[in-house]
């Protein structure tokens, strides 16, 4: 079941309330529901402006996992349209060698064992690339406990990734080709190279 979760854009029925509210404002007379209601209006616009302009990924998930909402920044690191990415599901877009371990955490979410994880994992791009991230994953909750949905931030580290794994790579093959490395600060009481000085 998806059901889209209301963000960003008011209720078109609260447009004569809004209308009314001004009204009396520019009146000078301003009731507490007004006030009430023009602090819940700026307090949305506030969010949705955090969501929207916001530099990592975020995406807001039905308890089956579909995303309801997600940021520019997500679909630009993807590159699926909003559309393509509301028919998928976090597991469909994660790289097949990590979905059991995304449906191991995930479960422990709905079991209420935790609340939220963070881990390091790909993602499928549109173009069939992988692109790293660490996935952030917090549960909302019903009043009775119940998984209400997803809440996810992503953060791209594919670079990082890449500069760890030319390391690894580098030391790797100079291990290969000159054996072990003596330190430089070894003392009389260091072990150096399997032996002592």
């Amino acid at each position: 079941m998806k059901e889209k979760i209301p963000t960003g854009n008011p209720d078109p029925g609260s447009e004569p309330i809004r209308a009314a509210a001004k009204v009396h404002a520019d009146a000078g007379e301003v009731n507490p529901e007004q006030a009430k209601l023009a602090n819940l209006q700026e307090i949305e616009r506030r969010f949705q402006t955090v969501f929207e302009a916001a530099p990592i990924g975020i995406a807001v998930a039905n308890p089956e996992g579909y995303f309801l909402e997600v940021n520019e920044a997500f679909v630009k690191m993807l590159g699926y349209s909003h559309r393509e990415i509301g028919d998928m599901t976090f597991v469909d877009i994660t790289h097949p060698d990590d979905r059991s371990e995304t449906q191991r955490l995930s479960q422990t979410v709905r079991d209420g064992k935790i609340n939220f994880y963070r881990t390091e994992k790909r993602y499928l791009k549109k173009d069939s690339g992988v692109v790293w991230v660490v996935v952030r994953a917090t549960a909302v909750r019903n009043d009775d406990g119940s998984l209400k949905y997803w809440l996810g931030l992503m953060e791209d580290i594919t670079e990082r990734k890449k500069a760890q794994e030319a390391l690894a790579d580098s030391e790797k093959k100079d291990r290969q080709e000159n054996g072990p490395r003596i330190s430089a600060d070894c003392s009389h009481r260091t072990l150096c190279k399997g032996g002592e000085l």
